[in-house]
């Protein structure tokens, strides 16, 4: 239900961002008058490598008994264009938890994945505005301490789909700030700052 919310939340303000910054009828129809491989509103292209930092929330992490963490994730990637509108990312996450209560777990996790953007710069005229798509696969590890009950410390490794629907607003030529929503198997949204390199 969370996520549904978190969705919605995202398309309306996607939504209102392009309503502020709808281009003159006529350079959309100039822009949708080109063909699909020459078209490029520039919001993305094969000269653009992006560094982005993030805080994810509402922070999930599956420490093999449930909970939630309670710092981060914190998100690094780092992508590369490989064609005008579709890049491939490398990214690194870590966030911390302590659980309270009888058992008391602490956990530890930081990953690693790759994953591949399409980005809609061939289909929304609008230079300042990137919205992307992202799918990959990550790798989670997990240290718990647990200083209550019978249980014992453990360590997880555990394989995770990675995926992404989201929008980076430029509020100048290299720095831009962005909004994403799906799952790194440690949050499903993200708020983070581009930089356009």
């Amino acid at each position: 239900m969370l996520l549904k919310s978190t969705l919605l939340a995202a398309a309306v303000a996607v939504a209102a961002t392009a309503q502020a910054q709808r281009p003159a009828p006529a350079d959309a129809h100039a822009f949708y008058n080109t063909s699909y491989s020459a078209r490029n509103s520039g919001s993305f292209s094969l000269n653009h490598r992006l560094f982005s930092v993030s805080y994810g929330f509402p922070t999930l992490l599956n420490d093999g008994f449930g909970g939630r963490i309670g710092f981060g994730p914190v998100m690094a990637r780092f992508e590369a264009p490989i064609r005008d509108e579709v890049g491939i990312a490398a990214l690194a996450q870590i966030g911390a938890r302590n659980s309270g209560g009888y058992y008391n777990d602490k956990s530890f996790a930081f990953g690693f994945g790759g994953m591949g953007f399409y980005h809609f710069n061939k289909l929304i005229p609008l230079r300042d505005l990137d919205v992307y798509a992202g799918l990959g696969i990550g790798i989670n590890f997990t240290h718990v301490n647990r200083e209550g009950g019978h249980r014992k410390d453990g360590n997880y490794v555990d394989p995770v789909p990675v995926g992404a629907i989201g929008a980076r607003y430029y509020f100048s030529p290299r720095f831009a700030g962005f909004a994403e929503a799906g799952y790194t198997g440690m949050s499903s949204v993200n708020l983070g700052l581009t930089w356009r390199l």
